[in-house]
């Protein structure tokens, strides 16, 4: 009873946020702000409304998902930085691209951000290699779910980064990225190639069937496997996949060869 009557004083307070004053709604305790983050998290906002949801968070909240949202600045990014327990951070961009968070501001947030399991940039073009440097420097060895889909600016240096400090990666997306034959046998020679279960390798145009035999020797734990839309890629693919299908542990398994 207790519980049903406060969310409903928190949804009421939602409701009418855009009246209150921010001294008012940043006084109230850790867990009704995030409750407020959350509810506000599930519309499409722009502009102030956006940086209202982003300074409800707190040193306590643990999931930020921002998919939703129509329009993220800077200014609401860096408000991250109090986030100390952040475990879940989700910037996806819904339709079409994302060119804010700036490159800048994700290098000066992602340092204080030591917590994170999971991380979704779907086509944030602000993703480069420094910004994916700093993501793993402070949270790789907790990383578990990364999804860099359509960041184009990531290319081989990324995938060295994650090679060498994420120890806990079982899902990787690195759809669209500028990656080539040289970073799949990074990873593959890496411990990592052990862990992973999921692997999505669509729209690279440099990778050719030598990144998909490296993957099918050393990945033995993959059980999704994606390379859709990769023009390089021919039936000698195909045919190393067969050994992937043999082992029986194959849940997802889409490919395209040329």
């Amino acid at each position: 009873m207790v519980t049903s009557l406060r969310k409903r004083c928190t949804q009421v307070i939602c409701s009418e946020i855009r009246q209150l004053k921010l001294a008012y709604l940043l006084s109230f305790p850790p867990f009704i702000r995030n409750q407020l983050h959350d509810m506000m998290s599930r519309r499409s906002l722009t502009g102030s409304d956006s940086l209202l949801a982003a300074q409800l968070v707190t040193w306590a909240t643990q999931r930020v998902d921002w998919s939703n949202f129509d329009e993220i600045t800077d200014e609401c990014v860096q408000h991250l930085s109090a986030c100390k327990s952040l475990q879940s951070l989700n910037l996806n961009a819904m339709k079409g691209s994302r060119e804010v968070p700036t490159e800048k501001i994700l290098l000066t947030v992602l340092p204080h951000l030591a917590n994170l399991r999971e991380v979704q940039l779907r086509r944030c073009s602000q993703v480069t290699d420094s910004v994916v440097d700093a993501l793993t420097a402070a949270s790789g060895r907790r990383l578990r779910v990364l999804n860099l889909q359509g960041c184009s600016s990531c290319t081989d240096a990324s995938l060295r980064h994650i090679a060498e400090r994420c120890r806990c990666l079982g899902s990787l997306n690195l759809s669209g990225c500028s990656i080539t034959d040289k970073g799949v046998a990074i990873l593959a020679a890496s411990p990592l190639s052990k862990l992973l279960s999921e692997l999505q390798i669509n729209q690279c145009v440099s990778i050719t069937d030598a990144s998909i035999r490296c993957l099918v020797d050393s990945c033995p734990k993959l059980s999704i496997l994606t390379f859709t839309n990769c023009p390089l890629l021919t039936v000698e693919s195909r045919i190393a996949l067969e050994t992937m299908q043999n082992r029986g542990k194959m849940k997802q398994l889409f490919w395209t060869v040329y």
